[in-house]
């Protein structure tokens, strides 16, 4: 009798292990399926959709692999976002593109979703789970990436960064803590092996051969920053990346390798990518300075210079920063030249009063009059400079007169 009862709990036993297997099995289908349901739609563009599927699935955000997606949609196709941890999404219609939704977002339905607490929530139970622990980094990436250095430091406490210190799986994680090193040229060692290991994981992380290049170039290894920037400059699809990609190439051919064929052909290609770069026309502008043979050359690329600088959001300071190249280099002249040129040309006030301005400074130590300078106020006092401005420079006037 005994052995009855035996023999038919084992089988009742076997039974509830055979269905819970079988509820298992039927739930990781459903899992399965769902997720490719719902890449299927991103890949249409429905985020929306493709969000409200997986919510449906996983509501309590208890599931890793739900939970990546879901940090992937949020993340990366957002329509509205604050601070990554709030976000509105859209379904895409024809025409559409994520770029201008946003430009044209005024609000919709928003939603809170904290990567950073849902992933490390799940970590507690999950210890080491890399996929969770690639949506962690994932998540500080896009702080890094979207809203800069600031609020991502902010946010990496010391908690978060010994996760990505366990994230050896994931090329976030990897570019995030070489880009730590970055600052303290003490540990730049410790920067480029963690780019190295970035760029191993995933060959078309950018921003990551990029820093690499600028490590290797700190440790002496030309020719390895320059192969890994050349990666950088050619997997870039933004101009003023591109454009600095190019002009670290110059920099490298000309600084430490006196290549000067190779230097002028990457200054002319970053302002080539990036014609608004002020920065890399003073460093082209700089280069020709220096070169007899390329003398001719000369205006064009001062004119080009001078209309970006003009263009720019710090007028003062980028123009500055052109006409300096010329006084560096032993050519004031060329600026004074060029300055009087401009004041012919142009009709605008302001312009004309930044020109006379720079001429008064030039001129100033060569024993010249302040004509140029009441020039200058006359143009600014048209243009409603502020009136603090205006007295310095007749302060300047007051005492030459003196």
């Amino acid at each position: 009798m005994k052995m009855k009862n035996k023999s038919f709990a084992v089988r009742c036993y076997m039974v509830a292990a055979l269905m819970v297997a079988a509820v298992g099995s039927a739930q990781a289908q459903n899992e399965h399926s769902t997720l490719k349901k719902a890449e299927k739609l991103v890949a249409q563009r429905q985020y929306a959709s493709a969000f409200a599927m997986l919510e449906e699935l996983d509501p309590t955000n208890d599931r890793p692999a739900v939970l990546a997606v879901k940090a992937d949609i949020v993340l990366h196709y957002f329509a509205q976002s604050m601070n990554h941890m709030v976000f509105s999404l859209v379904d895409l219609k024809k025409g559409e593109s994520l770029d201008s939704v946003r430009a044209n977002f005024e609000q919709g339905a928003v939603f809170p979703f904290d990567v950073d607490s849902l992933s490390r929530r799940l970590l507690v139970t999950h210890p080491g789970d890399q996929s969770l622990l690639a949506t962690h980094a994932a998540y500080h990436q896009a702080l890094l990436d979207d809203y800069g250095d600031e609020l991502w430091i902010v946010n990496l406490t010391a908690d978060c960064k010994a996760l990505l210190q366990q994230a050896t799986e994931s090329a976030d994680a990897c570019s995030q803590l070489g880009y730590l090193y970055t600052s303290d040229e003490t540990t730049t060692d410790s920067a480029a092996y963690y780019f190295r290991r970035a760029v191993e994981l995933q060959d078309t992380l950018w921003g990551a051969h990029y820093n690499l290049g600028v490590m290797e170039h700190r440790l002496g290894h030309n020719d390895e920053a320059l192969a890994h920037m050349e990666r950088a400059w050619k997997g870039y699809r933004v101009p003023r990346l591109k454009g600095d990609a190019a002009r670290v190439m110059a920099i490298i051919y000309d600084q430490s390798l006196n290549n000067a064929s190779k230097a002028e052909r990457y200054y002319r290609q970053a302002v080539a990518d990036d014609s608004t770069d002020v920065t890399s026309w003073g460093f082209l502008l700089d280069f020709l300075l220096r070169q007899p043979s390329a003398q001719g050359d000369l205006l064009p690329v001062l004119r080009s210079a001078w209309r970006a600088a003009m263009q720019s959001g710090n007028t003062f300071g980028e123009t500055r920063y052109i006409i300096d190249q010329c006084v560096k280099n032993d050519k004031s002249n060329l600026a004074i030249s060029f300055l009087e040129a401009r004041c012919n040309e142009t009709k605008e006030d302001y312009e004309l009063g930044v020109c006379h301005l720079y001429l008064f400074q030039l001129m100033e130590a060569n024993g010249e009059d302040i004509a140029h300078l009441r020039k200058a106020i006359e143009c600014f006092e048209r243009e409603g400079a502020p009136e603090i401005f205006l007295n310095s420079l007749r302060e300047i006037i007051k005492e030459a007169e003196k």
